[in-house]
């Protein structure tokens, strides 16, 4: 099979988003340094995962042609794929006429019969990707040249934990602590370039603002606790209901925020209507003895849309009128 047919795919996406938070354009110069001491034609930086094989990164050499962004499929035997399997540095110095590597596509339609390649990991000891060399000529690295990749390879395992910490600290600064889903600051970051994108394709936008019905009866009678579960148990009904692109998060307290992109006020109200079931079903586990339900207000604008603040502010009018119409029923 010709290698240019291995690929799985041509993403622009890497397979760990990892990739992210680091400055790769700084790590191709690295690269490019690496081959030129080495003598090396081809130095990258390869993303390994249970999916496959990603070129992100690769040292300029005339001749050489690299793909990055495509996906190269997990069975292939690559020279990475020992790396992965082993967790350890490999150096071939000729892999010339070796049977392990008779079907390797880097050696037999690339012609690189030398390798020498690391492993990266992750904090939690997952692998993240192999810092490697590849040559079309045999060759007999120097311990101090050994040496210097296992120094850029922790240079960039360091990289990669420092990157760990500061998705976690944006996941952290983004979610509300109690039910993972946005937080205020990430509903109002975040609704903008919803709204924009919403625009730009031309297509409606739904918004409900969402405040569940009870709390302080089941804090006062149940405990915090128990009033924690509850406002948790909404927020998972929430997220089992609505799309993958829609946008849903906590205000604050019992007030929630959903957006939907292209949606008619029929589908809008079918997912509310999920919403209440599913959340009525779920809190029942948790022993209280009340209907659990919540106010809400809703809107869809196919045009003219306004800005988020201004938006929140309507459909919390919305819901108002909902909440209080609720507690005029109940005294007739």
């Amino acid at each position: 099979m010709p290698f240019t047919n291995i690929y799985q795919s041509s993403s622009k996406y890497a397979i760990n988003d990892l990739v992210k938070e680091m400055d790769l354009s700084l790590w191709k110069s690295m690269l490019n340094n690496i081959a030129e001491v080495l003598n090396a034609p081809a130095v990258g930086l390869i993303l390994t995962s249970e999916v496959g094989f990603q070129n992100i990164a690769m040292s300029s050499s005339p001749g050489v042609k690299a793909n990055p962004g495509k996906i190269i499929p997990r069975d292939i035997n690559l020279y990475c794929k020992k790396v992965m399997e082993t967790r350890a540095m490999l150096y071939v110095k000729n892999a010339s006429g070796k049977e392990e590597w008779s079907d390797n596509p880097e050696l037999t339609q690339m012609g690189y019969v030398s390798y020498l390649g690391l492993p990266i990991f992750q904090s939690d000891g997952s692998m993240f990707a192999t810092l490697c060399a590849l040559d079309t000529k045999e060759t007999s690295y120097k311990p101090i040249q050994i040496n210097l990749m296992e120094s850029i390879r922790a240079l960039l395992e360091r990289e990669v934990h420092t990157a760990e910490r500061v998705r976690k600290l944006k996941y952290t600064s983004n979610h509300d602590e109690l039910t993972q889903v946005f937080n205020r600051r990430a509903i109002l970051s975040e609704s903008p370039k919803f709204i924009d994108s919403t625009i730009e394709n031309g297509v409606s936008i739904g918004s409900v603002y969402f405040d569940i019905d009870g709390l302080k009866y089941v804090n006062d009678n149940f405990g915090h606790n128990i009033g924690d579960q509850y406002i948790k148990s909404f927020s998972h009904s929430l997220q089992r209901n609505t799309r993958k692109d829609d946008i849903c998060g906590r205000l604050g307290g019992d007030e929630f925020l959903l957006l939907c992109r292209d949606i008619s006020e029929d589908s809008l109200n079918k997912i509310i209507s999920r919403v209440q079931s599913d959340f009525n079903k779920h809190s029942q586990k948790l022993g209280i003895d009340c209907h659990a339900t919540f106010s809400h207000g809703s809107l869809i604008y196919s045009s003219n849309i306004p800005p988020i603040e201004e938006l929140i502010r309507l459909t919390d009018e919305q819901m108002y009128e909902n909440k209080t119409s609720k507690r005029y029923a109940q005294l007739k």
